[in-house]
């Protein structure tokens, strides 16, 4: 028996720029950072395939979800109360990004509305029960299922959905510049790292806006785990420990 496993170490940062300014005043320009390392693999193997998410690039919200990708994932977002409808700015990165200069942050566009249309793709059958915690004790309210035949997007979002804050963060809003887009999808390589000086520019942002990571605010490394077979009997259970 194997279980296959998703684990997703994420964190966000927040930057300010402007002058000094009273509690009741929000700053000139703001810039958010999240950052996640998914893993999804069979303890003692390594990472399945990146599937979708490797073929096409990146995407926006990479770091809520990866797409059921694993690897590094960024979000970044800024917003400038000098330009409120969105400003192109431009994030400059460290070397160890490997990801080139600088990063283009674009404004987020409106939604046009778009026609539906029938979807006759053949749903797969089965079903997938996630557990959490620790120890062999199955807690009230568990497992969560998702019926592959018969969930529908929403249902997936929500069974996938992690233990990020959403009203906080990087978002895709209006008058927000966001990266990725659909200018830049590139997937941050492997290995990439955050450590070193950031900068972000662009119209109405204050030439101030600069800051320095240091390693322990770098992509985490990916969990490592282990497994091994409990006692035999009725109630066999798979131990995992990391």
């Amino acid at each position: 028996m194997s279980i296959r496993i998703a684990t997703s170490v994420t964190a966000g940062l927040l930057l300010i720029a402007g002058t000094a300014f009273a509690q009741s005043k929000p700053p000139v320009a703001q810039f958010w950072m999240d950052v996640a390392t998914n893993s999804m693999s069979i303890p003692g193997m390594e990472d399945a395939d990146t599937g979708a998410g490797g073929m096409f690039g990146g995407f926006f919200g990479g770091t809520k979800m990866g797409g059921g990708s694993p690897g590094q994932w960024l979000d970044t977002a800024l917003y400038t109360r000098n330009k409120r409808a969105g400003t192109e700015g431009a994030h400059a990165i460290p070397p160890g990004m490997r990801m080139g200069n600088s990063l283009p942050l674009i404004p987020v566009a409106g939604s046009q509305p778009v026609e539906g249309r029938e979807d006759d793709t053949e749903k797969p059958k089965g079903k997938l029960m996630f557990y959490w915690g620790c120890g062999d004790k199955v807690r009230p309210g568990q497992p969560r299922t998702v019926d592959f035949s018969r969930a529908s997007p929403d249902e997936w979002s929500r069974f996938m959905t992690g233990r990020f804050a959403p009203d906080r963060g990087a978002k895709a809003v209006a008058g927000r510049s966001v990266w990725p887009n659909e200018r830049d999808r590139q997937r941050v390589p492997n290995g990439a790292s955050l450590a070193g000086d950031h900068a972000v520019s662009g119209e109405g942002v204050p030439a101030g806006l600069r800051f320095a990571l240091r390693d322990a605010y770098d992509f985490m490394p990916k969990i490592k785990m282990n497994s091994a077979m409990g006692s035999k009997g009725e109630n066999e259970m798979i131990e995992i420990d990391w």
